[in-house]
């Protein structure tokens, strides 16, 4: 039923990795990442609005987790994207998105400044979509990043393990991201504790 829905409203339909391929495509991995980030990031404000096909509209709000406060709409983003997933600007409080666009932001957006950016630093020969999509949900929460740089999944220890082959050790590895600006969050406990489920979910 949700990857039924997924295809239809995002055209991610889940389709065989290419021959010979051991990870995972993005229709493969988009099936587990887009509902378990869409389950934890809401949309934040809603209201009605005519230029919506739905008649529903998303608004800016302040993210006060963060640290400082940061302009965000639709799920979780801080930043506006055009069609082809380059950043437009940043979001800013005023800002009005329609349920439409907002999803369409969110799938570019995932696929192109997040998941991409991620798997450009995955060196594993094989990887599982469950554990995959695990990892995209926390990229999309926390950052791709860059290998040697401060911050962001290429950076973590959890790539790391993944690179090593120790799956079971990157899933772990996940759950310590549970602080924001300098405190654990509850929520943030639960959002890792579902993805360590996802990313083990399909390992032997």
């Amino acid at each position: 039923m949700i990857e039924a829905l997924i295809c239809a409203v995002f055209a991610v339909c889940a389709q065989p990795a290419p021959t010979g391929s051991g990870l995972p495509s993005w229709s493969q991995t988009a099936v587990h990442a887009v509902p378990l980030i869409q389950r934890f990031e809401g949309t934040g404000p809603t209201e009605r609005c005519a230029a919506s096909p739905s008649g529903l509209c998303y608004r800016a709000y302040l993210d006060t987790l963060a640290e400082p406060d940061v302009p965000t709409i639709g799920f979780g983003q801080t930043r506006l994207f055009n069609p082809d997933g380059s950043v437009r600007r940043a979001v800013r409080m005023g800002d009005l998105l329609t349920a439409e666009d907002a999803l369409a932001q969110f799938e570019v957006a995932l696929r192109v400044q997040y998941w991409a950016r991620y798997r450009a630093c995955v060196t594993a020969a094989t990887m599982t979509a469950q554990t995959d999509g695990a990892m995209t949900s926390l990229t999309w929460n926390i950052g791709p990043g860059a290998p040697r740089a401060a911050g962001g999944v290429c950076a973590s220890t959890a790539l790391r393990r993944l690179n090593a082959g120790d799956m079971r050790g990157a899933c772990e590895a996940l759950t310590w991201y549970d602080r924001a600006g300098g405190r654990v969050i509850r929520g943030l406990i639960i959002r890792r504790s579902a993805e360590h489920d996802l990313c083990v979910s399909a390992l032997e």
